[in-house]
């Protein structure tokens, strides 16, 4: 989850999440060349590629996205956010359950079980 440590708010969002993470690193700096192919054709038609071509392509739809979201990014990049790890158990029965009833987060019920 993302909090906002000004005033206790919590989103777990994975847009959030993913935008919080981008704020944190810049385009070039990803290095991934894991494409998945929905079928075979395009697989064994781009599969030829070297690894560094492969990084190139997904830096470009990265440095894309990056563009075309850039105002939501930005948000996270102020240090008034981090990134909180919770277990499972305790995000379903005591964030997911509060938030569900009252539309809110409340700080309280992460600081008291952890």
């Amino acid at each position: 989850m993302i909090e906002n440590i000004n005033d206790g708010t919590f989103s777990y969002s994975r847009f959030d999440v993913v935008h919080f993470m981008m704020a944190q690193i810049k385009p070039d700096d990803i290095k991934y060349s894991g494409i998945k192919w929905p079928n075979i054709e395009l697989y064994e038609k781009n599969n030829k590629k070297s690894e560094e071509e492969k990084i190139r392509i997904n830096q470009s739809k990265i440095r894309q996205y990056y563009e075309e979201n850039q105002e939501l990014i930005n948000k996270f990049r102020t240090n008034q956010y981090i990134l909180v790890y919770i277990p499972l158990n305790q995000f379903i029965n005591e964030i997911y359950t509060s938030e569900e009833k009252t539309g809110t987060f409340q700080k309280e019920l992460i600081k008291r079980s952890i």
